[in-house]
């Protein structure tokens, strides 16, 4: 991941990246790690990443704790009972449904998934979850409306606090917090914003696309805390190699490329932190 990429970037300075990030993690379980584990490792350097896509809904819910359940030693995503949207159809809750039961499955799944990133133009690719009106996606999505249901407001305001509490852990151990903000790739692709668009019945009138970096790097300014801001670069890397994708699709996670220039930003971003630091006599190793 970037935070590799990273640390191979800085081994002539002996930097050790502790890489503390999990599956389904928010802000939220970010604070919680520091206040129960951050002082064994006395960090210079917190990095912390925020994924617009869904880590403000992840605060909200409770962070893993309140989104996750184990059922037969696996972790499975809590639903969502309210009818806003709707439920997915019978068929696409069915193949969930399999896919969490049988090995076979996974590994078929697996399979198509090697093919179709392989073989297959993203614009060519289907998006179940959003073909079934899918209730997370929809949820992630309410963070760039332009008029916030009370729900999403309380999740922006929730992550703040969250981030606060990391600030203070940071200001009380002597540690350089470093806010790193990941777009959601429909941010950088119009093709698939306008599939989002369409599954969820939304007008451009009521959308605010940029405003979950907007607040962050609000947040930011405010708490003097560098801000390392993906949106721009990823825009641009997009606008100069249009057949370079920086996400898998319909997966939103970032690709080998999309890591590589995360990790290349973030080295040049620490490694600056760590300048300073050390003309300030800080400690230099994070």
């Amino acid at each position: 991941g970037f935070l590799a990429q990273a640390e191979s970037l800085l081994a002539k300075r002996k930097v050790r990246f502790v890489k503390a990030g999990m599956p389904g993690a928010g802000p939220g379980d970010y604070a919680r790690f520091l206040q129960f584990y951050g002082e064994r490792y006395r960090p210079s350097v917190v990095v912390v990443s925020v994924f617009v896509g869904n880590d403000f809904n992840d605060v909200q819910m409770g962070g893993i704790p309140g989104q996750f359940r184990v059922r037969d030693g696996v972790m499975i995503k809590a639903t969502i009972d309210d009818d806003e949207v709707g439920k997915p159809p019978l068929w696409y809750r069915a193949k969930e449904k399999l896919k969490h039961s049988s090995l076979l499955v996974q590994e078929l799944a697996q399979l198509w998934w090697r093919f179709e990133q392989a073989y297959v133009a993203p614009v060519d690719r289907t998006n179940p979850g959003l073909n079934a009106g899918d209730r997370w996606l929809w949820e992630y999505a309410k963070v760039h409306l332009k008029d916030l249901p009370p729900e999403t407001r309380k999740a922006y305001d929730m992550t703040l606090v969250e981030l606060d509490k990391i600030s203070e852990w940071c200001r009380a151990h002597g540690a350089q917090l470093m806010l790193v903000v990941i777009p959601r790739s429909f941010q950088l692709y119009d093709w698939e914003l306008q599939r989002w668009k369409a599954a969820y019945r939304l007008a451009d009138t009521q959308l605010d696309l940029d405003q979950p970096q907007r607040i962050l790097s609000e947040w930011a300014v405010a708490h003097h805390v560098p801000l390392l801001d993906l949106l721009q670069p990823f825009r641009a890397h997009a606008i100069e190699n249009p057949d370079d994708r920086l996400y898998f699709y319909p997966n939103s996670h970032m690709s080998r490329t999309g890591h590589a220039l995360t990790g290349r930003l973030l080295a040049d971003s620490v490694s600056g932190l760590l300048n300073r630091r050390t003309r300030s006599g800080a400690s230099p190793t994070p």
